[in-house]
């Protein structure tokens, strides 16, 4: 669901036609209004199942084992900024026949890595931790160095601006 978030309101941004997904598209144009129009009907539709079917809200995601797990083990790849921005901002505007205001577009592009600046924040700068981790293992049971004999070495993403994620400071998993 957070994946729905994230693209319908990518999907309004000047330059979502020109990356994925909606690049492979035959009208990367029309893909990406169409995403507009529908995604937010979509969503609705599992959030409902979501709690049909699971018993929980959108919201309590966020307080949910699994949730704290993968942010705890830096393996989700948002950053809490962006999650606490889907949240706030376009969780409450994602509903049918709604759209995004400008302003709203504007905060959601300064997010994304197509803008190169500062504001770029979107992805979890931790998410070598888990690999790092998995590496350490396999020359544990291989011996030393023999995963970097076999394999390239763990990729640092050295152009995110993200905080590190801070559980203790995430207001959503204790609604």
């Amino acid at each position: 669901m957070l994946d729905d978030l994230y693209n319908w309101s990518l999907s309004y941004c000047h330059f979502a036609p020109n990356i994925d997904p909606w690049a492979a598209a035959l009208d990367p144009v029309k893909a990406t209004i169409f995403d507009q129009n529908v995604n937010p009907g979509i969503f609705k539709e599992r959030e409902k199942h979501l709690l049909k079917h699971f018993g929980i809200s959108f919201l309590d995601i966020f307080k949910h084992e699994t949730f704290e797990f993968e942010v705890k083990n830096s393996s989700l790849w948002f950053s809490q900024e962006l999650i606490e921005f889907l949240i706030e901002e376009i969780y409450p505007q994602c509903r049918p026949f709604n759209h995004l205001t400008a302003e709203l577009i504007k905060k959601r592009g300064m997010f994304h890595a197509a803008m190169k600046n500062p504001g770029n924040c979107e992805v979890n700068p931790e998410l070598h931790i888990p690999h790092q981790k998995f590496v350490k293992f396999y020359n544990s049971k291989y011996g030393e160095g023999r995963y970097e004999s076999k394999y390239p070495p763990t990729e640092i993403m050295t152009d995110l601006f993200a905080k590190p994620w801070n559980w203790d400071t995430f207001k959503y998993n204790k609604i």
